[in-house]
């Protein structure tokens, strides 16, 4: 997460780290115990941005869409609990701990 391509930067977010991960899984996955071969390129898809202004206001930019104010807030409260791997990965910690 370090690391920049200074040909085609990519921002430093979270999401890009996180699907750079799992890009970098399926390339390993793909080749194991076979000859090295070049992968196809890194595809950054872009989910959108969500940022809290303090308790009831926020920013999201989602899938092309802007909301601001409460509704943006509450958006940026449930959002991120509506993503199946960090829903189950949140469980399962919560569960074992």
């Amino acid at each position: 997460d370090c690391s920049a391509n200074v040909d085609a930067p990519l921002p430093a977010l979270a999401q890009v780290a996180e699907q750079q991960g799992a890009y970098l899984a399926q390339c390993l996955n793909a080749n194991a115990g076979k000859p090295s071969s070049d992968p196809p390129a890194f595809q950054y898809r872009h989910m959108g941005s969500m940022v809290s202004l303090g308790t009831g206001s926020a920013v999201i930019e989602i899938f092309g869409k802007g909301l601001t104010g409460w509704t943006a807030w509450f958006g940026w409260r449930t959002l991120p609990l509506t993503d199946p791997v960090t829903s189950v990965e949140n469980e399962t910690k919560q569960n074992q701990g």
